[in-house]
């Protein structure tokens, strides 16, 4: 269904406002995105037709049209929906959907001065390639429906290239029907616009352990042989008494990959306790905690915190594994564990693959930013072991796909939610020691969990059939 968008217009006053601004001259959209104060790109948006926005494979996703309506097609219309983005006026430019951070393209603002606008005819923007692949997209986002995890996300990236392969949300809305999304004062206040792969900030449960022990390693190698008795009366840190998922004992344990492979709580916070707390400090902010990364993509997502702003003591304690104020979101997890799979290099996220300017035939691919060094190949390697043995006889069992010929190394996580009966469950897999097409990493949260769900079913689940999905469609190895 087309859809009117109904925006602030009015020809005769943007006709004035661009003129003024080509007499002020003060104003040049060449510039980087930036420089270009938002309300004029909101106020040009109003006179220049959405360009063409394509999946990985060049599917055409959505389009603008000649009187001001925009529309997508309707397999990706709801799929996409949180990703795109509503229309730039509602969601005020939002550098969280691909509509707001890729407006300068879509709009024609990165390579139009003001002059080459002209108010009396539509001014056509630039296509734009994204490194989604509908397909995948579409299949995760009826795998979620079917099993009703109505408050759920999934994202696939390529750990070597940083391509997001796929970023699914629930719930969605329709691209084609934005007229049902709520508004509170006149802006946008529905959490169906909100893709929890870039704006969320979930607690980790142990999907924070294997980084936890990345960070110890680059401080102390010698910790990966660190011996604990998860006994009775050995779980008390710094005043703090925090057990093992429902009380369980361990016994004896010698090495971090037995620690990491029965998730073992008490483990990990004598393992945090074993170094001074500056210096993890130090180290977890390589891996974007309590810390920050920019992406020349405009590409923005909720940080990853450890301590966060304000921590009591219970706080720093249970931060180790995952509690607490230990948060982040799908995308900031995806960067961190992307270091633990590539030798310790996180290429950075890249959501868009190419711009074709307007007039042109042509798609030229945007620039790639830098990789960051988060440890140092040895430690992620070792870190990769671990994991693998979460996958070959601990909670990722269900992702064993060696009788397949591929090698998965996980970490389930559990988290318990504020409301003390709900649960965040995760699963984190990557697949090993193949090429760089197949170097894929899968992360599955599913929030508002019920009592009964546990992260090495439900998450786990999904993540398997995503992989299958992945690897098998073309009949495997």
């Amino acid at each position: 269904m087309l859809k009117q968008k109904t925006r602030w217009k009015n020809h005769l006053l943007v006709t004035v406002l661009i003129l003024g601004l080509l007499v002020s001259g003060k104003v040049y959209l060449g510039k980087a995105a930036q420089e270009t104060p938002g309300k004029y790109a909101l106020a040009i948006s109003n006179e220049v037709t959405m360009g063409k926005i394509y999946d990985h494979d060049m599917k055409l996703i959505g389009k603008g049209v000649d009187n001001q309506t925009e529309i997508f097609e309707k397999e990706y219309a709801e799929s996409f929906s949180n990703l795109i983005g509503p229309d730039i006026w509602t969601s005020l430019k939002s550098s969280y959907t691909v509509r707001g951070m890729a407006a300068d393209y879509l709009y024609g603002l990165k390579q139009d001065r003001l002059k080459d606008l002209n108010p009396f005819t539509r001014n056509v923007g630039n296509d734009i390639q994204l490194s989604l692949e509908g397909d995948l997209t579409n299949f995760i986002y009826s795998l979620l429906t079917k099993n009703a995890y109505t408050d759920s996300a999934v994202l696939v990236l390529n750990y070597k290239t940083g391509e997001i392969l796929a970023a699914v949300s629930l719930p969605v809305f329709d691209l084609n029907d934005e007229g049902n999304l709520d508004l509170k004062d006149g802006l946008l206040s529905d959490d169906r616009a909100d893709n929890k792969v870039f704006k969320s900030s979930l607690m980790l449960g142990s999907t924070m352990k294997p980084l936890l022990y990345a960070a110890l390693l680059e401080i102390d190698p010698s910790l990966e042989h660190l011996n604990y008795q998860c006994v009775k009366g050995n779980h008390m840190f710094q005043g703090v008494q925090v057990q093992c998922d429902s009380n369980v004992y361990h016994g004896s344990l010698s090495t971090m990959k037995e620690g990491l492979r029965i998730s073992c709580n008490g483990y990990a916070l004598a393992a945090a306790s074993a170094v001074p707390q500056k210096q993890l400090l130090e180290k977890l902010k390589r891996f974007g905690f309590d810390n920050s990364f920019s992406f020349s993509q405009s590409l923005t997502y909720s940080d990853s915190t450890y301590y966060g702003a304000k921590a009591d003591a219970g706080d720093r304690v249970r931060a180790a594994i995952g509690a607490g104020n230990c948060r982040g979101s799908l995308l900031s997890l995806g960067i961190s564990y992307s270091a633990i799979f590539n030798k310790g290099v996180a290429p950075a996220p890249k959501i868009l693959l190419s711009v074709r300017e307007r007039g042109k035939s042509e798609f030229i691919p945007t620039k790639d930013d830098r990789s960051m060094r988060m440890c140092s190949g040895e430690t992620a390697e070792k870190v990769v072991e671990m994991m693998a043995g979460v996958t070959e006889n601990g909670t990722g069992k269900r992702l064993d796909m060696s009788d397949k010929g591929y090698r998965i190394a996980s970490k389930t996580g559990t988290a318990e939610e504020t409301d003390r009966v709900t649960n965040t469950l995760w699963c984190v897999a990557g697949v090993t020691e193949v090429e760089s097409r197949e170097s894929y990493l899968v992360i599955t949260c599913i929030d508002h969990a019920k009592p009964e769900w546990t992260s090495s079913q439900e998450a786990c689940g999904v993540t398997r059939e995503v992989l299958e999905y992945l690897l098998l469609k073309e009949g495997g190895k």
